[in-house]
């Protein structure tokens, strides 16, 4: 592997990296894994990683990919229900 570069700009990214992955959650056309969230956060300069990105999203109450792709997936009148495994 090569050297890193280096610390990316917003290594230290607290409650405004929270607010960004809030804002791609909530504006995603098709939903994010928190993999894709950190490669869309790195693209924009901050350095966090996939569990980190879980923690916070969690933090945020905002389910998992696999939740929100069910929950988008489920008949309007089951939205919010669990279902019986």
């Amino acid at each position: 592997l090569p050297p890193h570069p280096g610390p990316l700009p917003h290594s230290g990214v607290g409650s405004h990296g929270r607010h960004r992955i809030k804002a791609l959650v909530a504006g995603e056309s098709d939903i994010l894994s928190d993999d894709a969230i950190v490669s869309a956060l790195r693209r924009e300069g901050y350095a966090l990683a996939r569990r980190t990105v879980a923690k916070y999203r969690e933090a945020l109450h905002i389910a998992s990919s696999v939740e929100r792709r069910r929950e988008k997936l489920a008949p309007a009148g089951q939205r919010g229900k669990e279902y019986a495994a």
